[in-house]
């Protein structure tokens, strides 16, 4: 299978497993400090932001380049479902109030809350649960 955004799985999956090491739940997971994304796509770093909670440099990226809110991963993963799998409750709150559909699935059939309960993010997937049900967070 190959990637529309080379490379990204490799970096996804090493923040995926460092952040799943010690994440508070509230954003408090691995910093993007600990990694260098400096030589990553500018698609690839969003991604990276979300999973480690790094809200400034992910308002920032898509300050620059709102087309980078449609970034996906090889499971066709929005940066929601990012977030939300790495318990980012801020960049997700983020997300959702700056119109991120929650109701979407990635390839496999996964929605972003969906991704939030089954790491135990409960509060992030209750966030996503009642924006997916128009009620807000």
């Amino acid at each position: 299978m190959k990637s529309r955004i080379p490379g990204v799985m490799s970096m996804l999956a090493a923040v995926v497993l460092l952040a799943g090491c010690g994440g508070s739940g509230a954003g408090g997971g691995v910093s993007t400090g600990d990694l260098d994304v400096s030589q990553l796509p500018p698609q690839e770093a969003v991604h990276v932001y979300a999973a480690t909670g790094n809200l400034s440099a992910l308002q920032a990226a898509l300050q620059e380049n709102p087309q980078l809110a449609y970034s996906r991963t090889i499971r066709n993963r929005t940066l929601l479902h990012t977030a939300a799998e790495n318990g980012q409750k801020n960049v997700v709150a983020y997300l959702l109030e700056n119109g991120m559909n929650p109701n979407e699935p990635d390839d496999q059939g996964a929605y972003p809350n969906e991704l939030a309960a089954a790491e135990g993010h409960n509060d992030v997937a209750k966030m996503i649960s009642a924006a997916a049900a128009g009620t807000g967070g």
